[in-house]
């Protein structure tokens, strides 16, 4: 088999603590904008890093808007999304 290698994980908890965590597998997003055009609160945005791909990631940039609808995680052809329930203080 071939070598393994981690994956890097660009969570949205590492920028403030939020009642859900959107979750952006870094080297899958192929900057296709599907969850950025889908997303019905606007929480996404295309990043300005690029991955090993050569694609800039997207990232969660308002996820203070986040309402945990899952569109992004569902519209996503690669699985580099996905959410998660956050901070329960906040609710």
């Amino acid at each position: 088999m071939g070598r393994r290698i981690p994956l890097q994980i660009f969570s949205s908890s590492m920028i403030r603590p939020s009642k859900h965590v959107v979750h952006v597998v870094i080297d899958r997003c192929k900057e296709c904008g599907l969850c950025v055009n889908f997303c019905p609160t606007g929480v996404l945005a295309r990043g300005k890093e690029l991955n090993a791909r050569g694609f800039r990631y997207v990232i969660p940039q308002y996820i203070e808007k986040c309402i945990g609808c899952k569109l992004c995680e569902h519209i996503c052809p690669d699985f580099a999304i996905f959410v998660s329930k956050g901070d329960k203080s906040l609710d």
